[in-house]
Formats: structure tokens, C-alpha cells, sequence
């Protein structure tokens, strides 16, 4: 939300040079752990690496003293990347960014659990060498301690460690399996003669130094008091050895371990100046290479690891790991996210994505059941094992640390990363959100983000057995009740109730997959026991176990009551009385009469504290205080399950994909659209579902505008408004009077070469004026607008920087520019074109600051204003979810955006200490969506290709049709009026679009070229003419969807109440006779479709997550042909609604039944006018109607109120 803004990032470890290192005592570490489970003797280890004391098995070195720790007598020295190694490229994120070479950098985020969306200062960056990268390795032995044995070993270690089934993983992220290494044969050198290394340290034959101790030491000789010794030449006595690293860890490649020279005999160390730097290991009669040295063979022993390779997740929806396109440039059509790539390109989900969803789900159960669980990133520090275990018997850690991890304890359950093997398709999905004021596409909610299609990711779980029997050693028990729940949040996977990746909400990332079967088969086929002998559980043991732990469920879930609902035969509350249905013939009877393509739905009154349907506090839900909304659990007096419905056709509909492919698209024609497809079939997209019943659940449940631009308005000048000036723009150079350099816009004016300097007022009204008309060229495809020309009438640039600002209109220097001056001889008003499109402005005495659409809304309740205190969530937000901006980190006034100059109304307040600590609420909604599938045949799926009308882009605020006066009867409203007193008016409601006229059989109704039914005419959406050269470009060719397909699509949801669910039923169907809009085409008769409910099914999760037998009975409340009680719970909310809203029940009831439609559908047109052309010609006339001309009357929409009885039309203008 901010411009700069620094973001924390784990970077990796450098040398002095800036490459990328591995730092001795991490590779040491690493090593002496998998010494440790290769089963290595106490000593060995200890003579290897050092130990503590009471890791030495009580072994003690022979004469030795007793100490605390012991060192060991390998030294490991820093591992340094081998230069030509680190790859110029990488598929992986942000590859080599300014100040970060030779890395990638991984996004990671923590999840809030009561929101579900991200918390706050939880993201970073981690920073990550791609695979392939050789590090050079080198290690010295040396003391008299030493066996060819224990090198021998350590070659075995080094050996081991490489290995594709090695446990050791160097470095951060090894529970998402990052730090894997490769290594191939080691060389040794050997140092045997102690008089030659005294000569090559001294340059000269002398008597050899002192002899070293009898006990070894990692460090070498200390130097006598008094004396010097040059550590270069100490530096160059180490062992050089080379190291190949993969995946960002060691890989195979040469490698050298030295073991040190027998103790030379005494003699007086030399001064520090006799002292050379030389490579001792270079000189190859000094340190020769030893080859008849072997590889220890060592091996880990059995059941160590509890492995579930070859795993695999069915996607039936797109998936992807959001990452942004960071070299996505302005106007090159490229998306604006992309699928996360591994190093190989491959789609994936990253080892730690899945690693944290499976621990949220984890926690979640454990929460449902009445166990406390902390989020992963609130879990206090863990001591080593003795403090988990000692914690986790009293119940102060939970299992979900014991499985996944906490700080000082590593995870049990490592994933690998899931990657598509096959390759799957990768489209390019345009997602848009429909603004609810104008029915168009809000700007800023517009993005196209590629995917992966349906693919199938493969990949590997392992739960580490040995550290697990480590855990049971100490607290019995704990294994079978840790293997049980991780049973549950397998099968959870399973059945597709953890989301996976980026957009749950709209209906993607939704898998299947069998995970828990392939761990019970594990679990059955496993080692008999858990290294150090305790016996390894079936599932159903575990399961059994992990019941048997659980406090006592809750007596009556709430979904009971609906049960026994369900098999009652009480009767539906009654519905409204019907409609009276139009006049047959009513279109032919009065031929100039027609109905607008759209009307307005009234804003119901915002009721914050409905005592069925309370907003909830926005603070309380981010930290676990609202009722049953929050996500950690399934709350037990709340709703779970899922509703399926059947969606039909009843007029063509499409769904658009983007243009087709070039090779399908015919010069000087229309674009011809792809339909959307998921996984190579036509469907309906998730999203199209979920923003159709949005919508009209906020009609419903008197809630926020989810969507809805909060631009600013404009109209026409007048022709007797035009600018009267004209002038070039110019750049000029000043100086300030603190004598700093400065510069500014100016014009320079034609009828007397005057410089003008420009306010930044009329500068930024220009620009946002300037950026609404190119947005609107760009959605029509046509050229953009404004036009901008020199003086000479020549087109000019239209920006300086169109790398940056696309076709964004902005000042250069030359171009022809219109101006007004006011009384003081100020620039006033400015554009690039006389007539212009003025600002509506906000009344005196700020005059000059833009009117904003909030304002004109009859409750401000209805849309929050970014950059303002957010008290509490509508009931559409929490089922839908919604991101805010709340209050800046300010606790004072927010000022108002520099880009539309809004004065105070813009936003102020003061900020609350969560606000002012987390300025972004956003809150994920508990509804998931599925795509709806056909169910029709494929032959008889699609009708004809057609070519469609122009589409035309919304233009509020057209006054007479899109707003009322605030106070007295509904009239026409000029534009004169509206830019005179803005505040006088206010907004009609939310748009909703009629369906096409039909006949008596429900047919659409073909129209003449003026619009008036005509047998041998077309269908409204049909063009014309679809050869027109002037307007190909802005039509396009379609194939949609023939009346009468079927599709089938899921809802579910979780922590729901009744009244929830209730208001959700209503959504889905409001009436028998209504009929939903959706895709493409909405104005022009496209898009009529009817839902259906086919069942609902109610789970008792408390119930499920206590079975100690999967296979057993189900936990489902209510399920099967269970229509019937859904359409008793969407009665229940519309008899409600009937007592607190009846205007808005009766315009749905209106709008949604399309016999209510009694004349032609199209757009405004005067008489014997083509309905395709001059459109606005209406407006026009209208609005020029006044006083002085009797005879006619401003026609106004009509407003729909609960007593309307229909639709009433408008009348063509002659």
C-alpha cells in the first residue's frame, strides 16, 4: 500500500568477496548429526567433531582430565563457491536482483488464524542459491588421536551425506527438504615428514619445532610468550578440498580431508619473521596423495524414516503459488501474476506452502476438539528434547509443535516440494470485479494471472521415526495420539478441505489426493517397531489412541436441529403473492415504448446490529473474539457442509478467456473470444459464480459494497462552457526562494505568448479526467483518448515515459492545450480539447476539489472509504471476505490523495492501536466455490458463432437515470443541476440488468434494426452489421452457450450460522421465477441462467474428528435430495426481509422474472434511430428538455419501491 516499503529478507551467508558461502561450523554439524544416526561409537564422534559433556556414552580418553567439552580433532574451515559455478539465470523468483546477486528469493507469509489471510509483518523474502552451485570444501585432521579408521570413516560421512536417501540437509528449511547435497570421492594428502614441513615453513633446513602435546587439539600450538607467528603461514598448513553443491548444498565433487603428522621432536620455535607463506599441500613429495586410504561403507539402520514416496494431488480447479511478474512492463498485455517455477521451470508447491497448510489444519483440529493450540509463529522456544517432552506431558505444547515443528525443534514431518511433472496447460486467466454502482469492471480490481491447469503435483512426505521414538521414549503415548491427528489432516487433504495455494476463495486450488489410505498402508507395513524399540501403531490404533485423549464432544451440534428440520414435514413459510403479469402484446401495442437494459435495486437500510445477521467487529475477528466467524476451528455452534446446485441456461451465455488464438482471428473482423475452459472442457468458472451471488447477497443482508469505484464524476461541457484559450505546454526552470532549483508546468498562451504556471488543482483533475477516458478506450479496444496534437494539429507523444505509463496521457512539451483563467488571471481549467469532459466539483467553498461517489450514497455505511477507521465487517464481507485499507500508521487526520485533491471528507479520523499497528484488514471469506461442470452432451453444448454488439462502457453519473434527489419524489435530473449541487442527489441503488423480452414459450424475441420485435429479425445481441470496417474493432466474435445446457457446481462452507446459511440460500434463489445474469453480453440479453438446488449436506466435525475408524459410519447431519430444506431456509430469510426491506424483495422479484419484461430491451434511442449508433442522441435531448418546452417531459428511470406492481419503460424521443 505504500510506494517504499523495505521487506525483511533472510539472506544467505557471503565471504569477503560477496559470494555465497557455507560456514564451517553448519557443515560440521550437519555432519557429527548423521554420525550420530549412522550409529558411530560415542569415542569416534568425539574424536571427530568434540562432544559435550554427557554425549560421550562415558567414554573418557585415557588420562585425560574431566571437562566440560572436548574438542574434536577434525577442523572444518568455511566452504567457498566456486565462481564458475553460481548460473547467470534461474526460473526461480526474483533471480539476481539489484544488491542480491546469484540468489532467488522465495516469498514466505504466515497465515493469521482466526482471518485466514496473511499477518501482519509476517512476510519475508528467503534468500536461496539455485541447485547446481560447487562449493570448495577442505578439512584438516591432525593429532595423535587419529586412526586411518576414524579417516576412513569420515570418508564414509562425507559419503553417506551425498546419498539420495541421506537425512543431512544443510542450512534453513529442512522441513520443506531444501539443503540436499550430492558428493563423489574424497582425495587424501598426508604429511609424514616432519623435518620437510619445518624446511618449506622456514625456508631452510633446521631443527624441527617443539613436539605437540600428547593430547590432540582442533587448534594449533599456541606460540611462546613473546613471539609471533604468521597466521598466512598457519592459513596455508590447512588441507584443501573441493566440494560440488546441489540444490543449494553440497554436491558431489572432489573432496580432500588431510589427517595431521606425527609429532615432531623439541626444538625453540623461530621468530615470526622467519616464517613463510607457502601451500603445503601443493607440494607433492611433502603431502602425497594417499590412495590406498578406502570409504568406510557406512549405512543408517532400518526404520529411521517412515516414507511416502510418489504422492500425488489431483487438481480439478487452476492452481498456482502467486508470484508477481516482476518484469511485467506498463501496457505490454503481459499478466500480472505468474505460477511459483522451480529451477527446472516447473510448476510447483513449494515444501513450505504445503508444510503450513497441513500445520493450520492441524491446529484447527486440535482447536475443534477442545485442545489449545498456538499458531506456528506464537510457538514459544523448545530446549531440546527433555524440555518438548517434559512441556508436551503437561499439556503446555500440543502435537501439532510435536509433528510440525517450533524454534529449537525441528519438524518430525518433512515435505519435499510438489512439482507438475507432466506439464500441464498454463493459461492466462482476466479476473475483474464488477463495480455495483455502474455494472462495469472496477479498474483497480482488474488483473490477468496465468495458471496451471488441473495439473497433478507429485512428491513425498517422511516423518522421522527416530526422533519421534526419542519423544515416546519420554512420553508414552505421544507417538500414537501424533500419528492419529497427522490420520486426520491426511484425510482432510483428502477430501479437499484445505486449500492449497493462492485463491481459495474463487474457487481454486481445490485437490483430491489419498494420502491418509497410502499412511495407513505405511503405518501396516512399517517396521514393526520405532527405533529403540518401542512398537509403531496401526492407523487404527492410532486413531483409537488419539479418541481416547479427546474431552467429551458437545451434546447437540448445531447442525442437529437442521437434521431433524430436514425430516420433518413442517411447512415452507409462505411465499409473497405473485406478480401481475404484463399485458400480452404490450411491445406491439406501443411500438415506441422499451426498457432500459438496466435498472437499480434500492439500497437497503445498513443495520450493524441485526440481532440475525450482526456485523461483527473488525478488531475481535482478527484476534479469535467473533462468535463462531473465526477460522482456527470449526466452531461447534456454527454450520459445516456443502450445497449443490444445478445452473441452466435459458438464453446463450459465455464466459470469455481472452482473445483467441492469432491463428483463429480473420483481418479486418471482429476479435474472435476463447471461451473458458477448465482442464480442456467448457465450464463456468468459480469466479463468475461467486460474484454473481455476491451481489445480490449484499441486497439481501443490507450489506457494504464489496466493490465499487470511488472515482470522480464527469460530464460534457456545454458548448457555451467551452475553454476560450489556447497555449503550448512548457517546462520551466526556477529558482526557489531558499535559492533551491526547481521546475513546473506552464503554458505559454497563444494570443499573447504569456507563461501561465499550472496549479497542481486543475493539473491533477487533468490527469484523472485523462486516465478514466483511456481506460475506456482500452476496454472498447478503440484509439485511445484524449487525443493529443501539436499546434499543427499533428498527433503528438502522448506521455514521456510510455515504457512506465503505458498510453497514460500526460504533459510534454509542445502539445496544443485549452485553458480557462479566473479573476486572478490563474489557471482555472485546462485539457486537451476545447469541449471538454469537466469534473463535477464539490460545492462551495471547495469548489475545486472533485466530487467523490461515496458521498452521493444515502448511507456511508455503505461504502468504507480507504484511509478511515474500520469498526466492523457486513454480513457479505464474512461470507465473501473482503481486504480493506484501514487507517495509515497515523493516529492523526489522514490526509487526503494527492491524485483527486479531495478535501477533509476524503478521509480523517483517528487511528485505533490495531489500525494504526495493521492499516490492511482483510479478512478470507467461508464460502468455496467449485467451477460449474456440463452435464449436457458436448455436441449439443455450444450454439453458433455469432458477432455481438458493441458493448458499450458504463457513463455515470447520467443524472437522470443513475441518481434521485436526496429528498422529495423521484424526477429527471440535468447535468446542469448535478454539477451545480452535487450534494441535492444521491445514488438510485445497486445496478442489476433486465433479461431480454420474450414470448409465451420463454424464447427470446428477435428485433428489428430500431429495436421493435420482428420475426425475421435478430437476436438482441446480434449485430448488424459484423463487416463494418468503422466498428470491427469494437465487437467481437463469440460462441456461447445454447439455451438449455445443464452444469452442476458445489458451495461449501464452514462456521456458518443458521441465519447465514439461511441468507445464502436466498442468494442462490430468491424466487421460483428468477433467473440470475452472468458472462459476457448482460445488456444486450446474454447471460439469463436459473439455479437449483440439488442437495445439502451438513457435517458434524466434532463428530469426525473423533472416529477411530475411517471406515466407519458417517459424521454427515443431513445430506441427500435435501432441496427442500434449503428452499425452507432461503423462505425463512426472505420472510424476514419482506418485514425489513420489502422495496428490495419486490425490485428482486421484479428484475429477476423475466415475464415482467413487456417491451424491448436495448439501449435508449430516439425514433426511427438504429439501436446500434448515436446512443447518445437520447441523453442529449433529454436533457435539453426545459420549461419552456411544454409539450415534453425529462423522462427519468423509474425507481422501484414495494409497492411497484412492474416495469413501466420509456418512450423514444422524435
Amino acid at each position: 500500500t505504500e510506494a517504499h516499503t523495505d521487506r525483511h529478507v533472510a539472506a544467505v551467508a557471503r565471504d569477503h568477496r560477496g559470494y555465497p558461502c557455507i560456514p564451517a561450523s553448519s557443515f560440521k554439524g550437519a555432519l557429527a548429526a548423521l554420525a550420530r544416526r549412522a550409529g558411530l561409537a560415542p569415542e569416534q564422534r568425539a574424536r571427530l567433531f568434540g562432544a559435550e559433556e554427557g554425549d560421550l556414552g562415558g567414554v573418557q580418553a585415557a588420562g585425560a582430565a574431566a571437562a566440560s567439552t572436548r574438542a574434536g580433532l577434525v577442523e572444518f574451515v568455511t566452504l567457498y563457491a566456486d565462481r564458475t559455478s553460481l548460473p547467470p539465470d534461474s526460473p526461480l523468483p526474483d533471480f539476481a536482483t539489484e544488491g542480491h546477486p546469484h540468489v532467488a528469493h522465495l516469498p514466505h507469509v504466515s497465515r493469521n488464524r482466526h482471518s485466514g489471510a496473511a499477518e501482519h509483518q509476517r512476510l519475508y523474502l528467503q534468500s536461496v542459491l539455485p541447485p547446481g552451485v560447487q562449493f570448495q570444501f577442505e578439512c584438516t585432521a591432525r593429532g595423535a588421536g587419529l586412526t586411518e579408521d576414524d579417516i576412513t570413516t569420515l570418508l564414509g560421512l562425507l559419503a553417506l551425506a551425498g546419498d539420495d536417501a541421506s537425512p543431512l540437509r544443510l542450512g534453513a528449511g529442512q522441513a520443506a527438504d531444501q539443503g540436499r547435497i550430492g558428493w563423489s570421492a574424497a582425495q587424501v594428502q598426508r604429511i609424514d615428514s616432519a623435518a620437510a614441513l619445518w624446511a618449506q615453513l622456514t625456508g631452510k633446513a633446521a631443527a624441527p619445532p617443539p613436539a605437540a602435546p600428547a593430547a590432540s587439539s582442533a587448534s594449533p600450538a599456541r606460540p611462546r610468550p613473546g613471539q609471533r607467528v604468521d597466521l598466512a603461514a598457519q592459513a596455508h598448513t590447512q588441507a584443501h578440498t573441493h566440494a560440488r553443491t546441489q540444490a543449494g548444498t553440497l554436491a558431489g565433487i572432489p573432496a580432500t580431508s588431510k589427517a595431521a603428522p606425527p609429532a615432531p621432536t623439541a626444538a625453540p620455535w623461530p621468530t615470526g619473521s622467519g616464517l613463510q607463506p607457502h601451500n603445503l599441500w601443493s607440494h607433492p613429495g611433502l603431502a602425497p596423495v594417499q590412495t590406498r586410504l578406502r570409504t568406510a561403507a557406512l549405512t543408517l539402520p532400518g526404520g529411521a524414516w517412515l516414507s511416502l514416496p510418489g504422492l500425488r494431488l489431483r487438481f480439478h480447479s487452476p492452481f498456482l503459488v502467486y508470484q508477481a511478474n516482476s518484469r511485467k512492463k506498463a501496457g505490454s498485455g503481459e499478466p500480472d501474476g505468474l505460477p511459483r517455477r522451480d529451477h527446472q521451470g516447473r510448476g510447483l508447491l513449494p515444501a513450505h506452502s504445503l508444510h503450513g497448510a497441513l500445520r493450520a489444519q492441524a491446529e484447527r483440529i486440535l482447536r475443534t476438539v477442545g485442545q489449545p493450540a498456538a499458531a506456528g509463529y506464537e510457538v514459544p522456544g523448545v530446549n531440546g528434547l527433555a524440555d518438548l517432552a517434559h512441556r508436551l506431558g503437561r499439556d503446555e505444547l500440543d502435537l501439532a509443535t510435536l509433528l510440525f515443528g517450533a524454534p529449537g525443534w525441528r519438524a518430525l514431518l518433512r515435505c519435499s516440494d510438489f512439482v507438475d511433472e507432466q506439464g500441464c496447460a498454463t493459461p492466462v486467466q482476466h479476473l475483474l470485479a464488477i463495480d455495483r454502482l455502474t455494472g462495469g469492471g472496477k479498474d483497480s480490481a482488474k488483473f490477468a494471472v496465468q495458471v496451471l491447469d488441473c495439473p497433478t503435483l507429485t512428491g513425498r512426505l517422511e516423518l522421522d521415526l527416530q526422533r519421534l521414538a526419542r519423544v515416546e521414549a519420554r512420553c508414552p503415548g505421544s507417538s500414537a495420539r501424533a500419528l492419529g491427528l497427522l490420520a486426520h489432516v491426511l484425510r482432510d487433504l483428502d477430501d479437499g478441505d484445505i486449500p492449497l495455494g493462492y485463491g481459495a476463495s474463487k474457487g481454486w486450488s481445490q485437490s483430491t489426493s489419498d494420502w491418509a489410505a497410502r499412511l495407513a498402508r505405511a503405518l501396516q507395513s512399517g517396521p514393526a517397531h520405532l527405533p529403540h524399540g518401542s512398537g509403531l501403531p496401526t492407523l487404527p490404533e492410532a486413531l483409537a489412541a488419539w479418541a481416547d485423549a479427546l474431552p467429551p464432544a458437545p451434546d447437540t451440534p448445531q447442525g442437529a436441529g437442521l437434521a431433524a428440520a430436514a425430516a420433518q414435514t413442517a411447512p415452507t413459510p409462505p411465499e409473497a403473492p405473485a406478480l401481475p403479469l404484463p399485458p400480452a402484446g404490450a411491445a406491439e401495442a406501443e411500438p415506441d415504448r422499451f426498457h432500459n437494459p438496466y435498472v437499480f435495486i434500492p439500497f437497503p437500510t445498513p443495520r450493524p446490529d441485526d440481532p440475525h445477521l450482526p456485523w461483527a467487529d473488525a478488531d475481535a475477528l482478527r484476534e479469535g473474539r467473533a462468535a463462531h466467524h473465526s477460522h482456527a476451528r470449526y466452531a461447534a455452534d456454527a454450520l459445516h457442509g456443502e450445497l449443490r446446485c444445478r445452473l441452466t441456461t435459458t438464453t446463450p451465455v459465455f464466459i470469455g478467456a481472452g482473445d483467441a488464438d492469432a491463428a483463429l482471428q480473420k483481418p479486418n473482423t471482429p476479435a474472435l473470444k476463447a471461451a473458458y475452459r477448465l482442464g480442456g472442457q467448457l465450464a463456468i468458472p468459480a469466479t463468475s459464480l461467486r460474484g454473481l451471488l455476491s451481489s445480490l447477497h449484499e441486497s439481501l443482508t443490507a450489506s457494504r459494497l464489496r466493490v465499487a469505484g470511488d472515482g470522480i464524476w464527469s460530464v460534457r461541457a456545454a458548448e457555451q462552457e467551452a475553454l476560450p484559450l489556447r497555449g503550448v505546454m512548457c517546462r520551466v526552470e526556477g529558482r526557489r526562494a531558499d535559492g533551491t532549483r526547481t521546475s513546473y508546468w506552464a503554458i505559454r498562451a497563444d494570443d499573447d505568448g504569456r507563461i501561465h504556471p499550472i496549479p497542481r488543482a486543475p493539473l491533477m483533475r487533468l490527469y484523472a479526467l485523462a486516465d478514466e477516458r483511456t481506460e475506456e478506450s482500452d476496454r472498447r479496444g478503440g484509439d485511445p483518448l484524449p487525443e493529443v496534437k501539436a499546434p499543427d494539429r499533428s498527433p503528438m507523444a502522448r506521455n514521456p515515459d510510455p515504457e512506465r505509463l503505458g498510453r497514460k496521457a500526460r504533459p510534454v512539451e509542445g502539445q496544443r492545450i485549452f485553458f480557462r483563467l479566473n479573476d486572478q488571471r490563474k489557471v482555472e481549467e485546462l485539457a486537451w480539447s476545447a469541449i471538454w469532459r469537466k469534473a463535477v466539483n464539490r460545492p462551495e467553498p471547495q469548489q475545486h476539489q472533485p466530487w467523490p461517489t461515496r458521498e452521493s450514497l444515502p448511507q456511508p455505511e455503505l461504502l468504507h472509504a480507504p484511509g478511515t477507521p474500520l469498526e466492523r465487517l457486513s454480513p457479505s464481507e464474512l461470507l465473501f471476505g473482503t481486504v480493506q485499507l484501514r487507517n495509515r500508521r497515523s493516529t492523526g487526520p489522514a490526509a487526503p490523495p494527492a491524485s483527486t485533491g479531495a478535501g477533509p471528507a476524503a478521509g480523517s479520523g483517528t487511528a485505533t492501536p490495531t489500525e494504526a499497528d495493521d492499516p490492511i484488514l482483510a479478512w478470507m471469506g467461508k464460502l468455496r466455490f467449485s467451477a460449474a461442470l456440463p452435464l449436457t452432451p458436448a455436441d449439443q453444448r455450444c450454439a453458433a458463432e455469432v458477432t455481438l454488439k458493441i458493448l458499450s462502457s458504463p457513463k455515470p453519473p447520467s443524472p437522470s437515470f443513475y441518481l434521485q434527489p436526496r429528498r422529495g419524489p423521484t424526477r429527471a435530473i440535468s447535468k446542469a443541476e448535478l454539477a451545480q449541487a452535487p450534494d441535492q442527489f444521491q445514488w438510485r441503488g445497486r445496478k442489476a440488468y433486465l433479461h431480454a423480452l420474450r414470448d409465451a414459450d420463454r424464447r427470446v424475441r428477435p428485433l428489428d434494426s430500431q429495436g421493435r420485435p420482428d420475426p425475421a429479425g435478430r437476436p438482441p445481441w446480434q449485430t448488424e452489421d459484423p463487416k463494418d470496417a468503422k466498428t470491427a474493432l469494437q465487437k467481437v466474435r463469440v460462441t456461447p452457450f445454447a439455451v438449455g445446457n445443464r452444469f452442476e457446481f458445489s458451495l461449501r462452507f464452514a462456521n456458518l450460522s443458521r441465519e447465514e446459511l439461511e441468507s445464502l440460500c436466498a442468494a442462490l434463489r430468491p424466487a421460483p421465477k428468477f433467473e440470475h445474469k452472468i458472462g459476457m453480453g448482460k445488456p444486450i440479453g446474454l447471460g439469463s441462467v436459473q439455479l437449483e438446488f440439488i442437495s445439502l449436506k451438513l457435517s458434524d466435525r466434532h463428530a469426525r474428528y473423533r472416529q477411530a475408524d475411517f471406515s466407519a459410519a458417517s459424521t454427515t447431519l443431513a445430506s441427500g435430495e435435501s432441496a427442500e430444506l434449503a428452499q425452507r431456509l432461503a423462505q425463512a430469510h426472505l420472510s424476514r426481509l419482506q418485514k425489513t426491506d420489502p422495496a428490495v424483495l419486490r425490485a428482486l422479484r421484479i428484475i429477476g422474472d423475466p415475464s415482467q419484461v413487456k417491451y424491448p430491451v436495448h439501449y435508449p434511442q430516439e425514433a426511427d434511430g438504429s439501436i446500434e449508433s448515436e446512443n447518445y442522441r437520447w441523453f442529449v435531448t433529454n436533457d435539453k428538455i426545459t420549461a419552456a418546452q411544454p409539450k415534453e417531459t425529462r423522462q427519468s428511470l423509474e425507481t422501484l419501491t414495494a409497492t411497484s406492481t412492474g416495469l413501466r419503460g420509456l418512450n423514444r424521443r422524435r
